[in-house]
């Protein structure tokens, strides 16, 4: 009789943890994140011109600093 009340005690607890974690993954599943640019620096890179000895070709170029992540819902 008290493995039966014990048994009964502790199916139901179980199956509770088992669900709430079935529904986590879940939740965790429907949303897309992706990293997006917050911040951007300029640089400039200059490299030797093969025509001209002496002189310099250069560039300037914007890069990400700071990225951030942004997380959507995909229903």
């Amino acid at each position: 009789m008290k493995k039966l009340v014990v048994m009964f005690t502790f199916f139901p607890l179980l199956s509770g943890i088992a669900l709430a974690e079935d529904e986590n993954k879940q939740s965790e599943s429907t949303k897309k994140c992706e990293k997006v640019c917050v911040q951007w620096e300029e640089r400039r890179f200059c490299q030797p011109d093969p025509v001209f000895p002496g002189k310099q070709i250069c560039g300037v170029y914007k890069t990400c600093v700071k990225y951030e992540a942004k997380c959507s819902e995909d229903r």
